[in-house]
C-alpha cells in the first residue's frame, strides 16, 4: 500500500524513472528531429513561396508582353490586310492600263494599215496622174505633129 501511495503521490521506482527518462530522451530527440524538420519545411516553403511569387511576377509581364505582342500583332495584320486592298486595287489599275495599252495599240495598227492603204491608193493615184500626163503630152506631141502636117499641107 505505501508503494500505491508513494505512487499516488509521483514518487516513481528507479527502474521507471529510468524508463520515463529514456522515454524523455526519446521524445527530446524526436522533438529536436522534428524542430530540424518544421524548420526545414518552414524554409522549403518560405523559398516555394518566394518561388511561387516570382512566378506570379513573371506570369503578369508574360501576360503584359502577350497583350502587347498582341495588340502588335493584330496592328500588323490591319496593315496587311490595307496593304492587300491596296496591292489588289494597284494590280485592277495595272491591267486597266495593260488593256489601255493593248486597245491603243490595236487602234494604232489599224489606222497605220488606213494610212497605207490611203498611201497606196495617193501613190497609185499619182502613178496614173503621171502616166495621163505624159499620155497626154504625148497625144499633144501627136496632135502638134499631125496640126504641123496639116499646115505644111496647106
Amino acid at each position: 500500500m505505501e508503494r500505491k501511495v508513494a505512487r499516488a503521490q509521483g514518487e516513481r521506482s528507479q527502474e521507471e524513472t529510468q524508463k520515463l527518462n529514456k522515454e524523455i530522451e526519446d521524445f527530446t530527440a524526436e522533438q529536436l528531429q522534428n524542430k530540424a524538420k518544421l524548420s526545414k519545411l518552414l524554409s522549403s516553403n518560405k523559398q516555394l513561396e518566394d518561388e511561387d511569387r516570382i512566378i506570379k511576377r513573371k506570369i503578369e509581364t508574360l501576360v503584359d508582353s502577350k497583350a502587347t505582342l498582341q495588340n502588335t500583332i493584330d496592328e500588323l495584320v490591319l496593315i496587311n490586310r490595307l496593304a492587300e486592298v491596296d496591292l489588289s486595287k494597284v494590280t485592277q489599275q495595272k491591267e486597266k492600263t495593260l488593256v489601255q495599252h493593248d486597245i491603243m495599240k490595236l487602234e494604232i495598227k489599224n489606222l497605220r494599215e488606213t494610212v497605207n492603204v490611203a498611201a497606196d491608193r495617193v501613190y497609185g493615184l499619182e502613178n496614173r496622174k503621171y502616166q495621163l500626163e505624159m499620155s497626154m503630152d504625148e497625144r499633144e506631141k501627136e496632135i502638134q505633129v499631125h496640126k504641123d502636117i496639116l499646115e505644111s499641107e496647106k
